[in-house]
């Protein structure tokens, strides 16, 4: 496996000590169960499919809106991700929870999220951060957490390292016909604070690195293939502020350079999309 060092300063801006976790879900399933044939919902085929990005997916078929009869519903059945299998120092502080999710509608303006909510104990809780836009109609990352960084809720260490805990979502068609939906990939990030400022490291299909550089980011990446790049840099609202083209990049190793100029007071995400696999980094810029 490969490993992404994560180690970066932008000038002027202070990044406070943390360490990035991402893992991918290591289980799927309904829920209800599929054993439950009275309970509403459509049902996922294929749920395990969730647990690497490689486009063999899990899918649902949901009914015209508005109908539900058992599992022939305009709405899903929660898609249930979990055992995650962190490790997370027990004197960790928890700062940010991320989570990705790798889907797509078969056609367009048709099915949308319903809930996107986090589970602990077995139990969701906090916020719902389901996204008012429709699913898109080619297998497209979109990302969860960045406004609220906690989902609404209290963590600790052994909550995240708990197998039990996980994602829910539900899905809903808008649509008068039927629609189907697949989902191909689900992962996690958890970022942490120590007392020691020691960053992690993560195995990934690529190296990421990111390096001291005035006024700027200075990215390095590894990949033993040519692939499409892109960067985003987000607020703490979830807006947009800045999105650039990196090209396609060879096999071995490509250098950029991300001005930091535009960088004003305040909590901000960078995220690193390197041929579908997603690095998301989150920074505090200070004047």
């Amino acid at each position: 496996m490969k490993n992404i060092l994560l180690t970066f300063l932008l000038l002027p801006c202070f990044i406070h000590a943390q360490s990035p976790v991402t893992h991918s879900a290591g289980l799927g399933e309904n829920v209800p169960s599929l054993a439950c044939l009275a309970c509403p919902g459509s049902e996922w085929t294929n749920e395990v499919n969730i647990t690497t990005e490689d486009d063999s997916v899990t899918s649902t078929v949901l009914s015209p809106a508005g109908n539900c009869f058992m599992s022939f519903c305009s709405s899903s059945r929660y898609l249930y991700a979990h055992h995650f299998n962190f490790s997370i120092p027990a004197d960790a502080t928890i700062d940010t929870i991320l989570v990705s999710i790798k889907r797509t509608a078969y056609n367009a303006d048709a099915i949308s999220d319903s809930i996107v909510q986090l589970e602990k104990g077995g139990i969701m809780i906090g916020h719902n951060l389901s996204s008012s836009d429709f699913w898109p109609t080619s297998l497209t990352y979109e990302n969860y957490g960045h406004v609220d960084p906690l989902w609404g809720a209290t963590w600790l260490p052994s909550d995240l390292n708990d197998t039990t805990m996980g994602i829910a979502l539900k899905i809903v068609n808008r649509t008068s016909g039927n629609e189907k939906a697949d989902v191909d990939h689900i992962q996690m990030t958890v970022y942490f604070s120590t007392s020691t400022g020691i960053y992690s490291v993560t195995s990934s299909p690529a190296e990421v690195e990111w390096l001291i550089s005035p006024g700027e980011i200075d990215l390095n990446i590894f990949t033993p293939t040519s692939v499409h790049c892109t960067s985003k840099i987000f607020n703490v609202m979830g807006e947009e502020i800045r999105s650039i083209n990196l090209g396609q990049i060879l096999h071995g190793e490509n250098h950029f350079q991300i001005s930091t100029a535009f960088i004003n007071q305040g909590i901000y995400f960078i995220v690193i999309n390197v041929g579908g696999r997603i690095y998301t980094r989150k920074f505090i810029g200070v004047n």
